[in-house]
């Protein structure tokens, strides 16, 4: 696989897509992902989870 696939990640810029396909490369989103100042993974999932749940709802 190397490092040519994606990583979706939360996008932060409100003009586009709420989530988009990173293109940095793994040592990068590694570094990125030991930062301290990073938000806990919990906080990611429970908003993919509620917009998951969102959908869900709109769908019947």
């Amino acid at each position: 696989m190397g490092n040519r696939h994606k990583l979706v990640y939360e996008n932060k810029n409100d003009k586009v897509n709420e989530f988009a396909l990173s293109d940095t490369p793994i040592d990068k989103r590694e570094y990125i992902s030991e930062h301290p100042s990073r938000p806990s993974a919990s906080l990611f999932l429970n908003k993919v989870l509620n917009i998951f749940l969102n959908l869900k709802e709109t769908d019947y």
